[in-house]
């Protein structure tokens, strides 16, 4: 299983009540989780979110099959 934290409405950016930086941290400290901001409004990073999950999967099914 692969954690992707995503942070939506990035279209309302100017709106935003926690900075992009300080989400990264939260996440990565607390559990090590990736971060990606997206808009499912205009797709802004919608694809990028699958992109991420498909390759951290593979990745990670290449590695337990060298164990094998």
């Amino acid at each position: 299983m692969e954690i992707l934290v995503v942070g939506n409405k990035l279209d309302l950016i100017e709106q935003r009540r926690v900075e992009k930086s300080q989400a990264i941290n939260y996440y990565r400290e607390n559990g090590g989780y990736k971060y990606i901001e997206a808009s499912a409004k205009d797709g802004t990073n919608v694809l990028k979110i699958f992109e991420e999950l498909t390759f951290d999967l593979a990745n990670k099914h290449q590695k337990e099959k060298k164990k094998r």
